[in-house]
């Protein structure tokens, strides 16, 4: 999977309408990564999103951005707690879990396709060799 949580803050209505419609084309499991969120709902961000990387429009500590350019670097590291490292890290164990179950999965209809063209190629072998034996006679 390449996408973590994503979030849309205060979508508006034809986004949400557009949203309803394109989700049920999408894989469920994409799906539930991406949420749509109204201001009373921001806090629900910060289970992913350290509070000292969030503005404080959206329920974080640091001060909500005036300008946009020239970018400016804060000289704040950003600090993660170790809870979130841990999810973060089980996340990616997860991933490749997940990568590593497809790879095997693959394979194995690999195996199977490789099995059946076998069996087809002494299926037609068979019948070249009847078809001979025929003429011979």
């Amino acid at each position: 999977m390449c996408i973590r949580d994503r979030y849309i803050l205060n979508p508006s209505f034809g986004l949400r309408t557009g949203w309803s419609i394109i989700k049920s084309m999408l894989d469920p499991e994409t799906t539930e990564k991406i949420q749509f969120l109204k201001s009373s709902d921001f806090h629900v961000m910060l289970s992913h999103i350290p509070k000292n990387q969030l503005e404080q429009k959206w329920g974080g500590d640091v001060p909500d951005l005036q300008a946009f350019w020239p970018i400016r670097y804060t000289g704040k590291e950003p600090s993660w707690n170790p809870e979130q490292e841990k999810l973060l890290q089980l996340q990616k164990e997860k991933d490749q879990q997940k990568t590593i179950e497809l790879e095997i999965v693959e394979q194995k209809k690999r195996q199977v396709a490789e099995k059946e063209r076998e069996e087809q190629q002494k299926i037609y072998q068979e019948q070249e060799r009847q078809k001979l034996s025929l003429i011979h006679i």
